[in-house]
């Protein structure tokens, strides 16, 4: 039988290393994947719109950090609860990926395939992902 796939959004980094250009006047640093970059949609939309063009919404999991809770709760409302993955603490991409795969593995009884999709990435050509 093969199993429905999952998307995993991992966007729980902290953006340290960009912290300078993500910085408003008022010195506070917004993490890089909720920055509009280029335009009106933060990087997270990017990834989730990816993910939508490979599997349904609801097997679409985002990994967020509690510690960018004032971003999220407001950027990603129509993510279903259970489906948004909120780290305590930002402990890397490892981790991010198994608090993911656990997820995964606690709602189906299948070997399901699972997409990862860091926020960050750029794909010239989408298409092309989505059918691979």
């Amino acid at each position: 039988m093969n199993a429905l796939p999952y998307a995993v959004v991992l966007a729980g980094g902290d953006g340290t290393r960009v912290s300078e250009l993500t910085r408003a006047g008022d010195g506070q640093s917004t993490p890089k994947q909720y920055c509009r970059l280029g335009g009106h949609t933060p990087m997270v939309r990017w990834a989730i719109d990816r993910a939508r063009r490979v599997v349904p919404s609801q097997r679409i999991l985002v990994v967020v950090n509690e510690a960018h809770r004032r971003f999220w709760e407001a950027g990603l409302q129509d993510i279903p609860g259970p489906n948004l993955l909120v780290q305590p603490a930002n402990r890397g991409t490892a981790a991010a990926v198994l608090l993911a795969m656990l997820a995964v593995e606690s709602r189906t009884t299948a070997n399901a395939p699972v997409l990862l999709l860091p926020y960050d990435h750029y794909i010239a050509d989408e298409c092309v992902m989505a059918d691979a």
